[in-house]
């Protein structure tokens, strides 16, 4: 007895696809014993003769497309969806009749994958040719299979932008600044991704000034009024950039009159010089 078999259904299991001829005899002797096989040539079953654009190792992003070839051309209209099967991690077959399936000529095809290949896992592919046929009418007889492992990165990094506008100086994150400029840090989201953010900083600088002065029995500084000792007196106040700016009146030199028919010409010495803080 002699017959020929392509598949093997393990239990539980993924089919095997094989090309396996099967002898069964009985011999009368133990020694070896020689069969001829005389066989018949035909014209080449039809195959698909590569899937390319399978990566050989573990990628990080889905995997968006393969290359069929077959090693004839084929009936397009034979060649759909459901002579197509993908799984992931032995699951069942995810392929539906949206697969796009891109003719390039007419033996290659273009398989476009992204819609089913967004997780991470074990991926395989077979391309079945039973229901396939070629331009001579006969259908084909293999599969052919690919497998590739996927380990996606579903990290989403955040970008933030935090813009601040201050007087003197600014502490962010322990440091202090006191610069106008654009700083960066990396934190981790509350997903676990490694994130920037960005501080938009400008730094208005505060402002000083003396003030001398000599008055005659008193003396009125801003909200200061009936000044009679000598001494230094400051006023706060807001300069053009809006920070609080200090203005100190030094040395004021208050002269008390004993009679009040003399007259003390009143001198201001001033000079206002505005520095830096």
């Amino acid at each position: 007895n002699v017959w020929q078999s392509f598949v093997t259904l393990p239990v539980g299991g993924d089919p095997v696809y094989e090309d396996r001829l099967h002898i069964v005899d009985t011999l009368n002797t133990n020694q070896p014993t020689t069969y001829t096989l005389v066989f018949s040539l035909h014209d080449i079953v039809l195959s698909v003769d590569t899937i390319q654009n399978v990566p050989d190792s573990v990628i990080t992003t889905p995997l968006s497309e393969v290359t069929v070839i077959f090693n004839k051309p084929i009936v397009d209209s034979t060649f759909n969806y459901s002579d197509i099967s993908l799984k992931c991690n032995n699951g069942g077959n995810i392929v539906d009749n949206n697969l796009n399936m891109e003719r390039i000529d007419s033996v290659t095809y273009k398989l476009h994958l992204e819609p089913y290949t967004q997780q991470s896992g074990y991926y395989v592919l077979d391309i079945r040719t039973l229901d396939i046929t070629d331009m001579q009418g006969f259908n084909g007889y293999y599969t052919k299979r690919a497998t590739w492992t996927q380990n996606i990165n579903t990290c989403q990094p955040d970008s933030v932008s935090i813009t601040k506008i201050v007087c003197d100086s600014y502490t962010w994150k322990g440091i202090s600044y006191t610069e106008s400029g654009d700083y960066t840090r990396n934190f981790f989201n509350t997903a676990g991704c490694d994130s920037v953010v960005t501080l938009h900083l400008t730094v208005n600088h505060s402002n000083t000034g003396d003030t001398t002065a000599v008055a005659c029995n008193s003396f009125d500084w801003y909200e200061q009024t009936g000044i009679t000792e000598s001494g230094d007196y400051t006023h706060i106040f807001t300069n053009a950039n809006g920070c609080d700016s200090v203005v100190t009146l030094k040395h004021v030199r208050v002269l008390v009159l004993q009679g009040g028919s003399h007259l003390l010409k009143l001198q201001y010495l001033v000079h206002f010089l505005l520095l830096p803080h």
